[in-house]
């Protein structure tokens, strides 16, 4: 399956050789049932960890850097370095990182179950989640240098159906960490769907870059020129409908059942 594929190729970090690696995997795949495709560069950045190690009271412990941070520190919890459990959604992470850097500690640890993240976050100061718990007065040390450099990646687009306006489904390609809930899933379900024959033409787009900074997100960057309307395939469950948008678009909710 291509998915299980893609997920034995590891973390795909935007801009990054493994980025372009799935990008041409999907061209050689998809060519030979859809001929008529594009590739259009876009101008990115890659986030390129040189180093990182985490360790708490001496013994090396699995962790995961959030992007964009870096720093070395050494420090005690509740002290120096910031504590804290994964809030209910991920979007809170970035302001709690936020208020730990205002209150003068130098780093902040998170925590969920044992499960790694990579989540954005504001400020230079280390940000990491850890692999176990951490307990008030534990020795904690972080080796961390990385670094956004500039770069090219493109995003890959296919016409499915020809026609004076197009329907366009995009998926992006780039993911932190193993990905297959974001966004392997969507990349394998827009590869392998049958698509019915639409009133509008039809195009399907292979996104680079959606996890990099937002002036340089690929999607931003796709050619808008004749586009009816677009569907993005993000973050997909295979069981369930997550419907988000603006408030003005809320009452459309009603019709994801």
């Amino acid at each position: 399956m291509l998915g299980e594929e893609l997920f034995k190729l590891g973390e795909a970090i935007h801009g990054s050789n493994k980025e372009k690696v799935i990008l041409n995997i999907l061209k050689e795949r998809l060519s030979g049932n859809y001929p008529t495709y594009r590739e259009y560069p876009v101008k990115t950045k890659e986030w390129i960890i040189d180093e990182f190690r985490f360790t708490v009271n001496g013994k090396e412990v699995k962790a995961s850097l959030l992007p964009y941070t870096y720093g070395y520190l050494k420090g005690v919890v509740e002290k120096d370095i910031a504590f804290n459990v994964m809030p209910e959604h991920p979007f809170l992470v970035p302001s709690i990182h936020e208020e730990n850097l205002k209150k003068k500690y130098s780093a902040t640890v998170f925590y969920d179950n044992g499960k790694l993240r990579r989540i954005s976050v504001k400020g230079e100061k280390p940000a990491v989640f850890s692999s176990i718990p951490l307990k008030p007065g534990d020795v904690v040390e972080i080796e961390s240098k990385s670094r956004l450099v500039d770069t090219i990646s493109y995003n890959l687009e296919f016409t499915v159906q020809e026609g004076e306006k197009y329907i366009v489904i995009g998926a992006h390609v780039d993911h932190w960490l193993s990905g297959y809930h974001d966004n392997i899933f969507a990349v394998e379900l827009l590869s392998t769907i049958e698509f019915p024959k639409l009133k509008h033409g039809l195009k399907i787009v292979f996104f680079s870059s959606e996890e990099g900074p937002r002036c340089c997100n690929g999607s931003v960057q796709q050619p808008k020129d004749g586009v009816f309307t677009m569907i993005s395939l993000d973050a997909l469950y295979p069981d369930r409908v997550v419907f988000s948008a603006t408030p003005d678009l809320w009452d459309l909710s009603r019709f994801f059942t």
